[in-house]
């Protein structure tokens, strides 16, 4: 199943944009304009790629995503917040708006530790923020030191025998399902790992990897970074379990790809262990998650997530609809359509055009703008005292093209739609009569291309965009109407997440 790499939504196979959060997705990629891929070879910013080998989670700073390494997991649900400022926050800069919870803070008496009460599991740290954090190291002696830091930069012990009641503890029902603490964990990691993933590639801007997430204020300056996922993964139970709900209730089942996927996901898991160095399953999750991780409870959690995505994708599929309602959505909606997705509504179809760009080495120089010219006449006379046909068109285009993003596919772009590419190359693309086999060359700011009409597609794009558009918006309220059937109730006070990175005591100005 398809998932939009922004948001991890779940998304029809043909989908040009994210149902929940509209993002483009890799189709218009494929069909970048080939003046823009001579100019910039590399892009700017590229998709995040899902790591090919699992990681040990290190002692400071996020863990590697395994979102779609173990076992092809989908993505979470929740929709990510829009990234407002590219602003690195820290703790020593910001003061929470909403005041921490109150904590009477035991004194210390010599070096014995402050007595730790389950109910103060959920604290305030040394920062003064609320924090639903239990900080786990290993110990020289193999086992697991479980402590905390309360607001009076303390560490607080808190006995292994005591986490286990903590991970049963329930935080959320959504009709006949309950949320522990210890799924909670899975939830709450899937929401982190999305963003992590999305942002990569500028996420340091606004978060320090190097502090725990409930020490570090989210871009809002109302909350931290883990109350902030935290509300996330809440809010993702509710939709997943409502939609599993659903599924159960009105019979669906799954495919036999998916269900065989299910059927082998505990063999798969160890094996996967295994292979990267575990001894099973329960030894790979324990260090990945945290040691009260287990093999059943992370089972459960993907065959919920396995069938209510796919319930959901099924009926975003499911969904008829008119040509007279997607021409309806188009024009409720053009001016959100036109500047969002740059798409016209001009009735033509897609085409595939094949081309030869030759970019003049100085595009400052009047002789290598003509020079460019003159090698673009030369080749084009070639193909035309050569076979003159598409096959020797494609070769050319790999001998002499200098755009990087076509000097390899015989020159092709497919599926280019009204007002892709720039004026002049659109233009040719899209004259009327413009028939396949067509030659010409046209000049643009790039350089001369060499055109040819290699076909056309049987889709006017922005029928095709309107329909995805009012298919997500359909599909979303869809997911709403189910998510409002079932009952939720949840208590943060309640919650508790296990964290690897240790926490640190903030640094006065002076000292800094």
């Amino acid at each position: 199943m398809r998932t939009c790499p922004n948001c991890n939504e779940p998304l029809p196979e043909d989908a040009l944009f994210c149902p929940n959060c509209g993002a483009a997705l890799e189709e218009q990629a494929e069909t970048a304009e080939p003046e823009v891929q001579a100019e910039t070879p590399e892009a700017a910013s590229e998709e995040p790629e899902t790591a090919s080998v699992p990681e040990t989670p290190a002692e400071n700073g996020p863990k590697k995503s395994h979102t779609n390494v173990i076992l092809g997991i989908i993505g979470g649900i929740a929709a990510l917040a829009c990234i407002l400022a590219a602003v690195k926050l820290s703790p020593k800069e910001v003061t929470p708006e909403t005041p921490a919870p109150s904590m009477e803070v035991q004194e210390e008496t010599g070096e014995t530790a402050p007595a730790f009460d389950p109910a103060d599991a959920h604290h305030s740290n040394a920062y003064g923020y609320p924090s639903f954090s239990i900080h786990f190291e290993a110990a020289e002696d193999g086992t697991t030191g479980y402590s905390y830091m309360n607001e009076a930069g303390e560490t607080v012990a808190v006995d292994e025998s005591q986490i286990e009641p903590l991970m049963e503890q329930t935080v959320a029902t959504c009709g006949d399902l309950a949320l522990d603490n210890r799924t909670l964990q899975y939830f709450f990691d899937q929401e982190f790992y999305s963003f992590y993933s999305a942002y990569s590639s500028y996420i340091n801007y606004f978060m320090d990897s190097s502090l725990p997430l409930d020490e570090q204020m989210g871009l809002d300056g109302t909350r931290t970074w883990q109350l902030y996922f935290l509300e996330s993964a809440f809010d993702t139970f509710q939709t997943i379990s409502s939609l599993y709900q659903e599924a159960l209730a009105n019979g669906f089942t799954l495919d036999a790809e998916a269900q065989e996927y299910l059927d082998n996901m505990e063999t798969d898991l160890n094996d996967f262990a295994v292979q990267y160095g575990y001894a099973d399953a329960q030894a790979y999750l324990a260090d990945y998650f945290n040691p009260h991780a287990t093999v059943e409870s992370y089972l459960d959690y993907i065959r919920m997530y396995q069938i209510a995505m796919s319930y959901y994708s099924a009926l975003a599929e499911g969904l008829e609809i008119t040509d007279a309602e997607v021409e309806q959505y188009y024009d409720d909606n053009a001016e959100m359509i036109q500047t969002n997705y740059n798409v016209e509504k001009i009735d033509k179809n897609v085409v595939n055009i094949r081309h030869i760009l030759i970019a003049p080495e100085d595009t400052e120089s009047d002789e290598s703008w003509a020079a460019a010219e003159a090698e673009a006449q030369r080749i084009y006379e070639e193909w035309q005292n050569g076979d003159a046909t598409e096959d020797s068109f494609a070769a050319l285009a790999n001998t002499y093209s200098t755009d990087p993003g076509s000097n390899t596919n015989g020159g092709l772009y497919e599926d280019i739609y009204p007002g892709q590419m720039v004026a002049e190359f659109n233009d040719w693309c899209f004259a009327d009569g413009r028939a396949v086999g067509d030659t010409g060359i046209v000049k643009t700011d790039y350089g001369y291309h060499i055109m040819y009409c290699s076909g056309e597609g049987d889709y006017v794009y922005w029928r095709y965009v309107a329909e995805d558009l009012y298919r997500s918006s359909l599909a979303s309220q869809l997911r709403a109407d189910i998510a409002a059937k079932y009952a939720v109730t949840s208590d943060l006070s309640k919650a508790i997440l296990l964290d690897r990175t240790a926490p640190t005591v903030p640094v006065p100005v002076e000292e800094q």
